[in-house]
């Protein structure tokens, strides 16, 4: 129930959940078909994508700097053959500065 301790994290977690609902919506009507899971799996697939631009694009430029993105390269397509997770030191530990970043005080408009 750690989402109803902060606002942000309502917003974002239902943006998201109502952006993969569109999207599955969208693609069901388009491949009748698919199965429930075959649509998952696709709208999954443009979700994860949205939210990589996302990061690579506007936060991540923020966090890391131009110095960092220099470091990074530019992106060279997908290569099925680099394993795509994070280590479990980065996800425990060194991720968890952005709880840092989140503002002690939210507004209601």
């Amino acid at each position: 129930h750690r989402v109803n301790e902060q606002v942000a994290l309502i917003a974002v977690h239902t943006i998201w959940v109502r952006q993969h609902n569109r999207f599955a919506k969208k693609l069901s009507l388009l491949n009748s078909n698919w199965t429930d899971e075959q649509v998952y799996q696709e709208t999954r697939k443009i979700i994860e994508a949205q939210l990589q631009i996302i990061t690579y694009k506007h936060w991540l430029p923020y966090i890391i700097g131009d110095e960092g993105m220099n470091m990074l390269g530019s992106y060279k397509g997908y290569n099925r053959n680099v394993n795509p997770t994070i280590s479990n030191v980065f996800a425990t530990a060194a991720f968890r500065f952005g709880h840092s970043l989140i503002n002690p005080v939210f507004y209601r408009l």
